[in-house]
């Protein structure tokens, strides 16, 4: 099963923190959340993206800005097919 993380702050936080308990929990996780992760936040109004094929606990997560909406999503590939 994939594995969501949703912050809403009434002001602009930083997520490294956020993101680094996220990943941490998802490669603690007995379910395989390793193929890959992505990410959306709010900036200046308009939502920004990011992807990557790894696994979020192979990410850094010190590019992202603080912001006062972000989601992220650890994928769970079914039964690692893709």
């Amino acid at each position: 099963m994939c594995r969501l993380l949703f912050v809403k702050s009434d002001a602009p936080v930083s997520m490294q923190h956020h993101l680094e308990k996220f990943a941490q929990t998802a490669k603690n996780s007995p379910e395989d959340q390793s193929h890959g992760w992505g990410c959306a936040w709010l900036e200046s109004g308009k939502w920004q993206f990011y992807h990557n094929i790894k696994p979020i606990w192979e990410d850094r997560f010190e590019r992202f800005k603080p912001c006062d909406y972000f989601l992220a999503h650890a994928r769970s590939a079914y039964r690692n097919e893709g």
